[in-house]
């Protein structure tokens, strides 16, 4: 009965279906008194669809389909499982012991390899209006500031554009990226801006804080839009003749529309730039287009008001930080 696993027990095993499990190439693992038969071989599963619990448990097991990949961080120990079995797979991970043996004796067509190095990124608590984010510097101050109160060590930069650094600039090269309680939002750099074919781009929203708590919905500072593996960034726009480019509120792209009327020529300026949605997995968590009040003025040099240039400097987001 050796390689056998009963809940707490290893040393009774009741039978299934009548029928005593002796044979060595099969291995037996109970999960919640649930039990998994796993053929060392074939690798197969005879209980019910895998369960996952909260975030802040150990999940009971994976299911990888053929041809996919799995990044599995249980018990201190995270690997990247890839399926070539030509089946759908169960990796039962409730116990280290369970997870351990799934890894001293994978079968054949499954390759188990070490996760890449892992970089945080979260939300910010804070929110900021739009004439408070000067500079990148003042934005990477603002997540120093977060990180540091939540007691992360390492340097953190804010994602967004504000014009001068590009927004992929602060995502490192060869990393995972996740939320500071471990959830996975990106399996490297290239999935915050590209498509998986689902309409998906990263993997789980970024809703998390620096605390690792849930945050609740809200827009986010951004000015730029995932597509295509890259992305586009709010156009520097004729904010007015007046030269109002200063802070985020320059990321505001102002389309000028000339209507003529029965005596006089019209201007309307149509104020938009892109902010992300935290509950989002799509383009959409840093590319949603966002408009402001449109105005109309008499003169392209002159605003009739600036109640559109005030709505940007002074609504208030939060920021994604990301560890360098």
């Amino acid at each position: 009965m050796s390689n056998v696993i009963y809940c707490n027990n290893p040393t009774t095993v009741p039978p299934q279906n009548n029928v005593e499990p002796t044979d060595k190439n099969f291995l037996i693992i109970m999960t919640d008194c649930k039990l998994f038969l796993l053929k060392l071989s074939t690798f197969f599963l005879v209980a019910a669809s895998p369960v996952f619990l909260s975030p802040a448990f150990a999940a009971t097991s994976y299911a990888v389909a053929n041809g996919n990949n799995a990044t599995i961080n249980e018990w201190t120990v995270c690997n990247v499982v890839t399926n070539a079995t030509g089946q759908q797979i169960f990796i039962p991970t409730n116990t280290s012991t369970e997870w351990a043996q799934f890894r001293l004796h994978y079968p054949a067509g499954i390759t188990v390899s070490a996760c890449p190095a892992v970089k945080r990124i979260f939300l910010t608590t804070t929110m900021y209006s739009g004439k408070n984010l000067t500079s990148d510097a003042v934005a990477d101050g603002y997540c120093a500031t977060r990180a540091s109160a939540a007691g992360l060590s390492g340097v953190f930069k804010a994602l967004l554009y504000l014009g001068n650094r590009m927004p992929d600039a602060v995502l490192p090269a060869g990393y995972s990226f996740k939320s500071p309680n471990g959830i996975l939002i990106a399996n490297d750099k290239a999935d915050f801006f590209n498509d998986d074919g689902g309409g998906n781009y990263i993997r789980n929203p970024i809703n998390y804080t620096e605390y690792g708590t849930m945050n609740a919905l809200e827009y986010v500072w951004t000015a730029f839009k995932p597509a295509g593996g890259t992305y586009t960034v709010v156009p520097n726009g004729t904010e007015s003749c007046y030269g109002y480019k200063i802070n985020t509120c320059s990321r505001v792209h102002i389309d000028i529309h000339n209507s003529c009327g029965s005596y006089s020529t019209y201007w309307r300026f149509d104020n938009w730039s892109y902010a992300g949605v935290n509950n989002l997995k799509t383009a959409e968590w840093a590319g949603r287009k966002i408009s402001f009040i449109t105005n109309t003025c008499t003169d392209s040099c002159y605003w009739v008001d600036l109640t559109t240039l005030d709505s940007c400097l002074n609504n208030t987001y939060p920021i994604y930080c990301v560890e360098q």
